[in-house]
């Protein structure tokens, strides 16, 4: 254990500068975009229609407020805290991507597979720094989102409603397991598959945003879906997943790093 802490300490230590401007970026990126549906951009019908059917579960009073403002303040307790966990998520996936990224192009690879540590604990250590690297985004996303809405709306309607369950759920139960979850698949690609980390910061061009960023992509389809989804039962579905992908990854850590591959990057 004291060996992973190491790592930990020594992967977070070593952020690059451009990963910390990216992470400053996706924080405050989350107030920008929760403004954006008050200025009158237009929603897609999906998102409308399953916005309408969210009023409901909210019990804000539609026919007292303008169409358009009542879905704003919808999309904020509903649909918004998914770019908390969109933002975090890429936080940990860059952290993970950047710091293997790094550390190929200036050799410190090469020191890290040279010092006494096994297997599991270079993989585990890896993760824990990158889902540390993702929370600390979360908390800080969290934090302003919570604030910003707040603000946005008891400026339009006077008050706040009451925060139902399923936002509850969502906001922090589901969002941490989302990070973790897409820590774990980017730990399980740059490993396998080092040739993906094409760059310190994964663009959109880059396979390994995609591959991680997956089981978001999936949660955001279920939040949308305009009939009600029972979050209790998702966030049960992505514990286990999430489980049973740490005890794969810690049993198949051996297989999982090559070492003669991580250097080559092939």
């Amino acid at each position: 254990m004291r060996k992973i802490i190491d790592i930990v300490g020594f992967y977070l230590t070593r952020a690059s500068r451009r990963t910390l401007l990216l992470t400053i970026l996706f924080i405050f990126l989350i107030p920008v975009m929760l403004i954006v549906p008050f200025l009158g951009v237009p929603f897609t019908s999906i998102t409308e229609q399953s916005l309408r059917q969210q009023l409901k579960q909210l019990g804000i009073e539609a026919e007292n407020l303008p169409e358009k403002l009542a879905l704003s303040i919808a999309f904020i307790y509903t649909q918004a805290p998914m770019l908390v966990v969109l933002f975090s998520s890429l936080g940990c996936l860059t952290f993970i991507s950047g710091t293997l990224a790094e550390d190929r192009l200036t050799g410190a690879i090469e020191i890290i597979l040279a010092a006494p540590f096994s297997d599991r604990e270079i993989i585990m250590g890896s993760l824990i720094s990158g889902i540390a690297y993702g929370f600390v985004v979360w908390l800080g996303s969290l934090s302003l989102f919570i604030t910003t809405a707040s603000a946005l709306v008891l400026t339009y309607t006077g008050k706040t409603p009451i925060l139902p369950d399923f936002y509850i759920v969502q906001t922090f139960l589901l969002s941490p397991l989302m990070i973790i979850l897409g820590g774990i698949i980017a730990v399980y690609t740059v490993f396998l598959a080092p040739r993906v980390v094409r760059a310190q910061i994964p663009l959109t061009s880059n396979p390994l945003t995609m591959i991680a960023l997956a089981p978001l992509l999936v949660y955001i389809i279920i939040i949308s879906m305009p009939t009600g989804v029972d979050l209790h039962k998702v966030a049960i579905y992505f514990s286990t997943v999430v489980a049973i992908s740490v005890i794969a990854l810690i049993s198949l850590a051996p297989r999982i790093l090559c070492r003669r591959r991580l250097v080559s990057g092939m």
